[in-house]
């Protein structure tokens, strides 16, 4: 987050995202409908996972949305989850 403020202070395109991210973040559907490839899906799911804690149930109801929509298998989402605890204890 702090590079991000950083970065935008010199790059106004970074800044024009960060605002329309902010005032309409993306959706499950949104992510999931520019994936080309089960690879990229993953790639998604796994950056998702990692930037969002899931401490409480929105994060983790939109996490559970974001691997349906990307048809990430549960055993795999399971599987990232558990790694993205492990490398953020």
């Amino acid at each position: 987050y702090r590079i991000a403020i950083v970065q935008q202070r010199h790059h106004p395109e970074a800044k024009a995202f960060l605002e329309q991210e902010l005032r309409s973040p993306a959706t499950a559907a949104s992510l999931a409908a520019s994936v080309n490839s089960a690879e990229e899906a993953l790639q998604v799911y796994t950056a998702a996972r990692v930037a969002i804690d899931g401490d409480n149930a929105s994060e983790t109801g939109f996490l559970a949305e974001l691997a349906a929509s990307l048809g990430i298998d549960p055993d795999l989402a399971r599987q990232v989850d558990a790694t993205a605890k492990s490398t953020a204890a």
